[in-house]
Formats: structure tokens, C-alpha cells, sequence
């Protein structure tokens, strides 16, 4: 409104501005859409899941919609156990100002989406308010991360390990709820251009990569070259790609060659070192050394002539006998 001056005086007239009335579904529309995670205790899993909810809204810039939890058995004003904050500390989001709150029906008549944990919490809603019915859901069957097991187990009183595992849950339904089609408002057809899009645009950048990759191919000249004769093909030059392939080649050559020389020469050196092996292995003198002929011939007649109980001088004479005899023999 502004003020208008009028006459000698100056008397102030101000203009009225006629109001407008907003409708009702301008102001639906307004408002804030509210999800709604509920839990036993909220102490553990709908805290949880509420955080880290928020986070993801801010890193996509969504304003249009609000985060609550509420626990079904439980009090208002509990703290958040010490396990979940320690959990959520390694996501940057911090559940020490954390409160639990008590569902109620008028909470259930304000939420526009309540995601329960468990059946059992769906049915404690539905029984408290028949308004739940159309609008509460099972938070992995609302978000299809996993149909197997849709319930999240209570984690309360058990170890880290399990509320880490419990929070990895969590996560992965999380981040597709945010990119439902309920939070992020795209519909299943614009979500399928999109994913065409993104295939075109791939195809195009590899059919880039392999054109560049290829040899360059001669080129045909329609006018006179640089060198003034015309219908000659005039060869392309080698791109930087061409180049570095070529040194590759060569340098893969070169190894070859001085792989196969080198098995060469390794080769030649194993059959010298066979041969003096099959030198040394010759066992000349143990064969000699086996045959014991002498031996046998020197030792027979020692234990021939020696005889049980006999002397030293029978023996000695028996022996001299044998040798005459032995000599006898030979001059005839």
C-alpha cells in the first residue's frame, strides 16, 4: 500500500488492496509432506533411519519434506542408546539431542507416509487409528531393498557389530526411498527416459574411443595435392595414439628377440653341463676295484694249508711242499 498525497494540506489517502484468498489445495500443496518412522522404543532403529534420512534430503537439496520417528511401547524423553550414536557419529549425524516421542493418533492423522520397522508396528498403528491403513507401510517393502527379509531386527542390548549391521539395512533402504517416486516426485516414465538417455550417451562416448583407437587409413584427395597432381591419395598423419601403439610393437619385438637369444645360449650351456655330468658319472674304477681276482688268488692258499690244531713249523713245511711241487709241474 502506498501513501498518496492530495490538496494544499497534503492529506494522506491510502488505496485499500483487496485481499486473496488461498484455497485449500494451494495450501496442501504447500505444506510439507511428512514421513513418519516408527520403532519399538524409538531409541535404535527409527532415529536411525529418521538421521540419516535427513542427510540424504540435504545432499539433494529437498525441502519439501519432513522427518519424525516415534516409537510404539515407549516414553517421551528417552535418549538414544549409546551404541546408535556411535554408529551414526561415522555417518556425520548426531543423535545426542535425540528425544523419543510417543505415537499417537494425532501424529498418525499428520503423517502423510509411516514406514514400520516390523509387522508388528504396522499393526500397532493400524489398530490405533484406521487412517493408517492407506498410508503405513513396511519400510524394505515400500522401498523394495530386500523382499526376502523385509523386517529390521530390534538390535537393543546386543553388541556394535549388530547395530553396524542393523544400520547397513537401514542405508540401503534409505537411499531408495530417496529415489522413489514419492520423494522425488519423478514418475516411472520419466525415470525410464532418463536411464535411455544416459545408455545414448554412453554408446556415442565408446563409438568416440574406438574411432580414435583405429589405424589411420589413407586418405583420398579429390583436388591437386602439395604437390600439384591430382586423384593421388595422400597418407594421413600418424595421430600421437598411432605413435605410442608403433613403440609399443617395436619394444615388444626387441624383447622377443633378446628372449629367444638368451634361450639359445642357456640351451648350449645346459648340454655342456650334461655332458661333463655323464663324464663324471662314468664309473671306471669302481668296476675295477669290485673284481677281486689277485685278492682271491693270493688269500686261497693260506687257508688251504693251515690246518686245525697243526704248528707253526708243520705249516711253514707243508707250504714249502706245496711250492715244489707247484714248480715241478711247471718244468715238465
Amino acid at each position: 500500500m502506498r501513501p498518496r498525497l492530495s490538496g494544499r494540506n497534503h492529506s494522506i489517502r491510502v488505496d485499500r488492496v483487496p485481499t486473496r484468498i488461498i484455497p485449500f489445495r494451494e495450501r496442501l500443496k504447500k505444506r510439507k509432506k511428512l514421513i513418519l518412522f516408527i520403532s519399538t522404543a524409538d531409541t535404535c532403529r527409527s532415529p536411525m533411519a529418521s538421521g540419516h534420512f535427513r542427510l540424504l534430503l540435504e545432499q539433494n537439496r529437498i525441502s519439501e519434506i519432513e522427518v519424525r520417528s516415534a516409537g510404539v511401547m515407549t516414553i517421551s524423553g528417552l535418549l538414544a542408546s549409546s551404541e546408535a550414536v556411535q554408529v551414526m557419529d561415522g555417518e556425520q549425524v548426531d543423535l545426542r539431542r535425540h528425544r523419543s516421542t510417543k505415537m499417537t493418533e494425532d501424529l498418525i492423522r499428520k503423517s502423510d507416509l509411516i514406514l514400520a520397522m516390523t509387522p508388528y508396528h504396522r499393526q500397532m498403528a493400524l489398530r490405533m487409528s484406521p487412517e493408517a491403513r492407506s498410508k503405513t507401510h513396511l519400510f524394505k517393502e515400500f522401498t523394495r531393498s530386500d523382499l526376502n527379509n523385509v523386517q529390521i531386527a530390534d538390535p537393543m542390548g546386543c553388541t556394535l557389530e549388530v547395530f553396524k549391521r542393523c544400520f547397513r539395512e537401514i542405508k540401503s533402504a534409505c537411499v531408495k526411498l530417496i529415489r522413489h517416486e514419492y520423494v522425488s516426485g519423478n514418475t516411472a516414465v520419466e525415470t525410464a527416459r532418463r536411464a535411455k538417455k544416459k545408455q545414448e550417451s554412453q554408446s556415442v562416448k565408446t563409438d568416440q574411443l574406438k574411432k580414435s583407437a583405429r589405424k589411420n587409413k589413407p586418405i583420398k584427395v579429390v583436388g591437386p595435392d602439395s604437390s600439384g597432381k591430382s586423384g593421388k591419395t595422400r597418407p594421413s598423419k600418424p595421430s600421437k595414439v598411432a605413435k605410442k601403439a608403433a613403440a609399443r610393437k617395436k619394444s615388444a619385438a626387441v624383447g622377443t628377440n633378446k628372449n629367444v637369444s638368451q634361450k639359445k645360449t642357456i640351451g648350449k650351456s645346459v648340454q655342456k653341463a650334461v655332458a661333463k655330468k655323464a663324464v663324471r658319472k662314468a664309473p671306471v674304477k669302481k668296476a675295477v676295484r669290485k673284481a677281486p681276482v689277485k685278492k682271491a688268488v693270493r688269500k686261497a692258499p693260506v687257508k688251504k694249508a693251515g690246518k686245525k690244531g697243526a704248528s707253526k713249523k708243520e705249516a711253514v713245511k707243508s707250504g714249502r711242499a706245496v711250492k715244489k711241487e707247484l714248480i715241478r709241474g711247471k718244468k715238465r
